[in-house]
């Protein structure tokens, strides 16, 4: 993408300021009480379903700076003490990076032109010990909960997975919730289904995966999202 169009479209899609100067969670602040009772409600079987990948030495990652986790055994049936006569435990430590698996990006995660979400300057607030703002205890406390809405467009373009050059557009999005009778509001959580998760399940895959997210991004301003 031309640097030209991406500033077009930042100006179009920034929401800075919008929940006040020193905000950092940013569309997090459209899911209130409302919306949590809203979300409970739409519980009808109580299933629950995993939407992450596998958090283990078999994961995603490929690299050497971005890894799978790796755990090590600390202690090994070892006892709890004297006083504690055939008590033993385990424990283990576990080192990784955190883009290991499935996970929310924070809002210091990326930057352009020097500066953060709400205009923050990146060398001001990234620091090799870690933000200093835009980090993800922000987004972490006290929790994302909330109505999920699950848009499928393999379904949609009939296929198994989307070409890995396809560019999702909002007239998509619109007719995948059209033909799937549902509707996205504000402070609802879109689930867009690609079908690229088969590439993580398989041996042979593409080292990086990085999708077009212009159209999903420009649905969720359309909706308030």
């Amino acid at each position: 993408m031309r640097p030209a169009n991406f500033d077009h479209l930042a100006d179009k899609l920034r929401n800075w300021g919008r929940w006040g100067e020193a905000g950092q969670r940013g569309k997090l602040n459209h899911i209130g009480s409302e919306t949590l009772k809203n979300a409970a409600a739409e519980v009808r079987d109580g299933k629950l379903f995993n939407l992450g990948l596998r958090f283990d030495r078999n994961g995603p990652q490929l690299g050497r700076r971005r890894f799978n986790p790796m755990v090590d055994a600390t202690d090994l049936f070892t006892p709890m003490g004297p006083g504690a006569q055939g008590v033993c435990y385990s424990d283990d430590v576990i080192h990784m990076p955190l883009q290991c698996s499935t996970q929310w990006d924070a809002l210091g995660h990326v930057h352009y032109d020097g500066h953060l979400y709400n205009g923050c300057n990146a060398r001001e607030c990234l620091t090799e010990n870690g933000a200093l703002k835009m980090g993800i205890n922000h987004l972490a406390a006290p929790g994302i909960v909330s109505r999920g809405v699950l848009v499928d467009i393999a379904r949609l373009k009939e296929v198994e997975r989307l070409p890995l050059d396809y560019a999702i557009t909002v007239d998509d999005l619109n007719a995948a919730c059209e033909k799937q009778e549902v509707s996205v509001g504000p402070g609802d959580i879109l689930l867009v289904h690609t079908g690229h998760m088969l590439w993580f399940h398989c041996r042979r895959r593409p080292r990086r995966i990085h999708g077009n997210v212009t159209g999903p991004r420009l649905y969720m301003r359309r909706v308030g999202l």
